[in-house]
């Protein structure tokens, strides 16, 4: 199976070493993760699963995509003057790029994994990581040419909408890229009419959802409350909604 990125998108491929790239957050440069080759036979006869290692590893993801929610949101507050919007700005950025650097830590872990959904998932949220540190990266050196009594307005608008469409673009890519991870809980059935099959039980389930419900209780209430005002949602509620509406169907 082989993973290879392309335009901030994974596509999958058999029969090739699975590969996806990494972005180093300090160069900009990117690396290609290689696993061994494997055809699609071997793949399924090393389809490795342990509940717990799953339920675990959800766990630490259900985090990493919390944190996430929050370096989404604009929190450096009103300013009285330019000098103190750019300082708060800064400021907020700093954090945020802070914040994404430890989460890169939690999400090789997942990385490392034998479970192959959990590791396919950790590759994704690492490289979007590092995608969101690199934006931060950038954005924090534009500020901190910014001039607070000559500004370039326009120019300080551009680089605040292609930052926004960098981040927007890494969240989207993200969504998109880990939709398969709560197949990583079934079993399909192989053959004609064989129905799929929870590999996790109803505890580890429950045991999920009530994490769930502990991280992010209040997100979905503020995101709520935030569609009723702009009509859009956050890209790591949508995510864990989804999640969340898997582990209580009957698949």
């Amino acid at each position: 199976m082989a993973l290879v990125a392309v335009s901030g998108f994974l596509l999958v491929s058999f029969n090739e070493g699975a590969k996806v790239s990494k972005v180093d957050s300090n160069s900009g440069a990117t690396e290609i993760v290689s696993e061994p080759e494997m055809t699609t036979e071997q793949m399924f006869e090393e389809d490795y699963f342990n509940e717990r290692e799953a339920v675990d590893a959800t766990k630490t993801y259900l985090r990493i995509l919390q944190r996430m929610n929050y370096a989404n949101f604009d929190n450096s507050g009103d300013a009285d003057s330019v000098s103190g919007l750019v300082m708060a700005m800064t400021a907020e950025a700093l954090k945020d790029k802070s914040d994404l650097n430890n989460l890169i830590t939690q999400s090789s872990q997942m990385r490392e994994s034998k479970i192959p959904g959990v590791r396919l998932t950790g590759l994704v949220v690492e490289t979007t990581l590092m995608e969101l540190v690199i934006a931060h990266d950038e954005y924090i050196a534009f500020l901190r040419t910014v001039d607070p009594i000559y500004t370039d307005l326009p120019e300080f608008q551009f680089q605040m909408a292609q930052f926004q469409s960098s981040t927007k673009s890494a969240y989207m890519s993200l969504a998109e890229n880990t939709m398969i991870f709560p197949y990583t809980f079934i079993s399909l059935g192989g053959e004609e009419g064989a129905g799929n099959e929870w590999r996790l039980s109803e505890a580890s389930r429950a045991e999920l959802l009530l994490e769930i419900d502990l991280l992010f209780g209040d997100i979905f209430i503020q995101d709520d409350l935030q569609y009723q005002e702009t009509q859009t949602r956050d890209t790591t509620v949508f995510m864990v909604k989804a999640l969340q509406e898997f582990l209580e169907s009957d698949i």
